[in-house]
């Protein structure tokens, strides 16, 4: 029951993200702060430090490569316009705690398709066309999922 009650700790504060972003598209440095905070603490009384630090010593450095080939495609065809929000590459390094590699990967596969899937959905059924793609509220959305089916399995 304790790692359950542990897992509950991400839930408002990513509430709160998942709501701004998909309001505004714009999320608070604050909040950000809060649930970088409650679910790192999350993280270490549920999995363990040495844990954690494998993970964080794993997923970092993909997620860096995964930035790296972002930036690099950017340049590459030229692109002048933002493609990726500041707060969508700080919110990214919040997840990596709760994954191994391999989950990260299939993790961020598929909730990189939810939101492409959901931002399709969204842009034809709206007249107001944006060209932004809530990244922080599909992904996590997704986490949220991805959290509840955790408590339910222990």
């Amino acid at each position: 029951m304790h790692a359950a009650f542990v897992l509950l700790g991400p839930f408002v504060p990513l509430g709160v993200l998942i709501v701004s972003d998909w309001r505004r598209r714009c999320i608070s440095v604050a909040w950000l702060a809060i649930t970088a905070g409650v679910s790192f603490v999350s993280a270490l009384l549920c999995f363990g430090g040495t844990l954690v630090a494998a993970r964080l010593a794993t997923n970092l450095p993909f997620l860096a490569l995964l930035y790296g080939g972002l930036w690099f495609y950017l340049r590459l065809v030229r692109r002048r316009e933002r493609a990726i929000g500041l707060g969508d590459l700080l919110f990214l390094p919040l997840l990596t705690p709760f994954f191994d590699l391999y989950g990260f990967v299939l993790f961020l596969t598929g909730s990189f398709g939810v939101s492409l899937l959901g931002y399709g959905f969204v842009f034809s059924m709206t007249k107001q066309k944006t060209r932004s793609v809530p990244l922080v509220s599909t992904v996590g959305s997704c986490f949220l999922i991805y959290l509840t089916v955790r408590l339910w399995m222990i």
